[in-house]
């Protein structure tokens, strides 16, 4: 039997318990819940909760121990006042969206939603009953409304800072990881983000909100309907009142005339579609995003092209050893194998200087989708696969290049320096680095 109460407490005086290891963390919840009770266990502040009044529980989630479900039943069963709120990872948003099922209040994702807590833990006071002259001032354009659009105002403005933070972020990572912020900024349980392939003209599925796991483009097939209409139109869509269509809200992710893909949203966590309210909302939390898209878009091709030889388009000398270790060590994560060779004229090269030029883009049209040449010092070029299982054959436009394992001479037309020395090595079998493969590769060209 719970004690009884020597003395009522205001709600805004009863404690809030927090379970949090993590020191950061903890700081931060402190800070924007101040007299907090911090316990490190989920059995302590159960017990807290039990001997004594509070006004809510805070667990953050990697410091539950796996008991998050017997946290919210215990408090529940003892204290069916008190709220469990939780705070979580953004991978781990699924697993909170099962525990408000279960019973708990709410979830908080970090970085940016967690700064929700006040708001949340302090509502602002009921209004008193309506007499004609407050509904006179509520009708007003100039009275309430600000105070009441200011958390949802708040929300909007943080997860556009968050998607601010992902500006140097890989072009994909900043849709994938902006799409999510948004998803959660406007309470999607159902939508997804299709980038455009501007090569297939198709669209490809980067982001899905809610529980989807394996999910791929089948499951979202009204959405990729929808979103195929947006492309055509460049305009966002949003579903009448009552219409059933899904999606409800599609917004074309554009930037300065380019269209990169397309936001869906069909269901929102509070049972409803989005609304016109949705629609700004995501249509400028978009164009942060879609702006941030292009300026990598844009970066990723100017350092391309500073990674090439002006002459031939293939990648320069100084870019061909960074870029074969990224290839070696994807290649040591998925058990695959990488493909290395080393080409140079037959007979100390052409005695015309503008033939190895010549050589060179012949050898750039020739590589095959995956693969890469790069012009080295002096007449000597380099030709490497993209990591491929060991039972996968070689493309037909490199077959003849692997035949000089055996011959050490390639044949490629006229271009001047028509025969070709070749040196070939493979990773893992003739070295687990760049620059030994390099070098294995280089031993094997076949003297004159």
């Amino acid at each position: 039997m719970l004690a009884p109460e020597t003395h009522s407490l205001s709600e805004t005086e009863k404690p809030v318990v927090l379970i949090c290891r993590d020191p950061g963390r903890r700081a931060l919840l402190e800070q924007l819940v101040p007299a907090a009770e911090a316990h490190s266990s989920a059995i302590e502040a159960v017990l807290a909760v039990v001997r004594n009044r509070t006004r809510a529980v805070i667990v953050n989630l990697q410091d539950a121990d796996g008991a998050e479900r017997d946290v919210v039943a215990a408090v529940r069963r003892t204290r069916p006042d008190v709220a469990v709120y939780f705070v979580v990872e953004p991978e781990d948003e699924p697993a909170a969206r099962r525990l408000v099922q279960a019973g708990a209040g709410d979830y908080f994702v970090m970085p940016t939603d967690v700064y929700r807590l006040p708001q949340v833990l302090s509502p602002p006071p009921a209004q008193p009953a309506a007499t004609a002259a407050t509904v006179a001032r509520q009708e007003s354009p100039a009275a309430g409304v600000p105070g009441r659009e200011r958390p949802e105002q708040l929300r909007l403005f943080v997860s556009a800072c968050a998607i601010a933070d992902l500006a140097q972020c890989e072009p994909r990572t900043i849709l994938r990881e902006g799409a999510a912020i948004i998803f959660h900024a406007l309470d999607a349980t159902r939508g997804c983000l299709f980038s455009l392939d501007h090569q297939t003209e198709g669209l490809v599925l980067e982001a899905a909100a809610g529980e989807t796991p394996g999910s791929g483009p089948e499951q979202f097939q009204a959405e990729r309907t929808a979103a195929e209409r947006t492309i055509h139109s460049g305009e966002t869509l949003l579903a009448q009142p009552g219409d059933s269509r899904r999606p409800a809200l599609c917004v074309p992710v554009q930037d300065d005339g380019e269209t990169y893909g397309v936001l869906c949203i069909s269901d929102k966590r509070d049972g409803t579609v989005p609304d016109p309210d949705d629609r700004d909302a995501a249509a400028r939390l978009v164009g942060v995003m879609a702006r941030l898209y292009s300026a990598a878009v844009r970066r990723e091709r100017f350092a391309a092209m500073a990674m090439r030889d002006a002459e031939t388009g293939l990648l320069r000398a100084d870019a061909i050893e960074p870029y074969l270790t990224k290839l070696v060590n994807r290649a040591a994560a998925q058990k695959a194998t990488v493909t290395v060779i080393l080409l140079r004229p037959e007979s100390g090269g052409p005695s015309d200087p503008s033939a190895l030029g010549r050589l060179g883009r012949t050898i750039a049209a020739r590589l095959p989708q995956g693969w890469q040449g790069a012009r080295l010092e002096g007449d000597r070029f380099v030709v490497v696969g993209a990591p491929r299982p060991n039972t996968q054959p070689l493309p037909q436009e490199v077959a003849l290049l692997y035949a000089a394992r055996s011959q050490g001479v390639v044949d490629l037309g006229s271009t001047g320096a028509a025969r070709l020395q070749a040196g070939l090595a493979e990773f893992p079998k003739d070295g687990t680095d760049a620059r030994t493969l390099l070098a294995a590769a280089t031993g094997r060209l076949r003297q004159p």
